[in-house]
C-alpha cells in the first residue's frame, strides 16, 4: 500500500514528515527535561551537604559563642540527614569523649545517632 503516484507520495509525505518532527521535537524536549532535573538534584544534593557542614561547625562550636542552645539545636536538626548518620556516629563518638563539660549536647547527640539508626 504505498503510493503510487506523485501526488500520493506528497500526501504521504505531507502527513508523515510533521509526525517526525513532532515525535523529534517531543524526544529532545524530554532529553531536555531529564537533564534539567538532574542538574537540579545535585544542586540540591550540594546544597544539602553545606547545610550539614554548617550545622556540624555549629555543635562543634566548643568555645560556645553561640551558646547552649543553638549547639543543641544543631544537634536536633543534625536529624534531617540520614545520609551523613554513619559518619556522624563516628565522628561523635570520638569527638563527644573529648569534650568534657559539654554533657547535653552529647546526649542530643546520642539521641541524634540513635534515631538516625532506626
Amino acid at each position: 500500500m504505498l503510493p503510487e503516484t506523485l501526488s500520493e507520495w506528497f500526501s504521504w509525505a505531507g502527513l508523515v514528515l510533521p509526525l517526525f518532527a513532532i515525535t523529534i521535537s517531543l524526544c529532545v524536549l524530554a532529553w531536555s527535561a531529564l537533564r534539567y532535573v538532574k542538574i537540579e538534584s545535585k544542586k540540591l544534593q550540594l546544597q544539602r551537604f553545606e547545610n550539614f557542614q554548617m550545622l556540624i561547625e555549629i555543635v562543634n562550636n566548643v568555645d560556645e559563642q553561640g551558646g547552649l542552645y543553638p549547639q543543641l539545636a544543631a544537634a536536633y536538626e543534625l536529624r534531617n540527614f540520614p545520609e551523613y548518620g554513619e559518619i556522624l556516629q563516628r565522628m561523635y563518638e570520638r569527638h563527644m569523649r573529648a569534650l568534657p563539660g559539654f554533657e547535653r549536647v552529647a546526649e542530643e547527640i546520642n539521641a541524634t545517632i540513635a534515631f538516625l539508626k532506626k
